[in-house]
């Protein structure tokens, strides 16, 4: 006889796995129907991130060239480095949503293998994000005090 306990348990498991095993198909279908191997929310995550990269790069070629030079008070400083962090988490995402998409466009088989990916990398992405954006809120302030 079977432990009702263990019947339960093993069901929830079950359960549990078919859903995360649907979500990976689910998310490979829209994978495999897009144009780039990624999904719309990858595309647009992506898209936002790298317009933010061009200004943070700027910000990064700004404080190399003024190296050596005591002309940066340390508002500006503090400014620039808090920038610098945004674009180190920056690069952190897009190097997971790169993960995350397909490199065969149109092979259901390299679709899934995205899916998979995205399923599995998906708290860490959100996460990122959520850094990023907070940093990104950092970074308004330092602007706001500098340009004061």
């Amino acid at each position: 006889m079977i432990d009702p306990w263990t019947i339960i348990g093993t069901t929830s498991a079950v359960l549990s796995f078919a859903q995360f095993a649907v979500s990976i198909v689910k998310t490979a279908v829209h994978i495999n129907k897009s144009e780039d191997g990624a999904s719309e929310d990858n595309k647009r995550l992506s898209e936002v991130t790298k317009n933010g990269q061009e200004l943070l790069d700027q910000m990064s070629e700004f404080k190399a060239s003024q190296a050596g030079r005591p002309t940066l008070t340390p508002g500006e400083e503090s400014m620039l480095a808090t920038a610098e962090q945004c674009r180190l988490l920056g690069e952190k995402i897009l190097k997971f949503l790169g993960k995350m998409q397909a490199t065969n466009e149109g092979s259901f088989r390299s679709s899934l293998k995205a899916a998979a990916k995205e399923v599995w990398y998906k708290s860490t992405v959100k996460e990122l994000n959520e850094q990023l954006h907070s940093c990104r809120t950092q970074l308004n302030t330092h602007l706001l005090v500098v340009v004061r």
